[in-house]
């Protein structure tokens, strides 16, 4: 739990409460469904969150992380198939 809550900005993407806690809750629900501009800011910070998490990202991140360990080694040639 404590890298997740790491991860978070409290009020920038995500409005935390504590758990079990209903007025911490109905606090956080209240403070977001009565500021537009705020639940538009969160909205947009999690777009560009969400953006990061993508299939083709993650791909093209690995892809460059093995072309830098594998340093111009032929691996179609080191590698037999059976």
């Amino acid at each position: 739990m404590r890298k997740l809550l790491d991860a978070v900005r409290d009020g920038e993407a995500v409005s935390l409460a504590e758990a079990n806690d209903v007025g911490s809750i109905a606090d956080a629900l209240l403070r977001l469904s009565s500021d537009a501009k705020l639940a538009c800011q969160m909205g947009q910070a999690n777009r560009e969150w969400a953006e990061t998490l993508k299939w083709e990202r993650f791909a093209r991140e690995q892809y460059q992380v093995y072309e830098a360990v594998l340093g111009g080694i032929d691996t179609a040639s080191s590698v037999t198939c059976i």
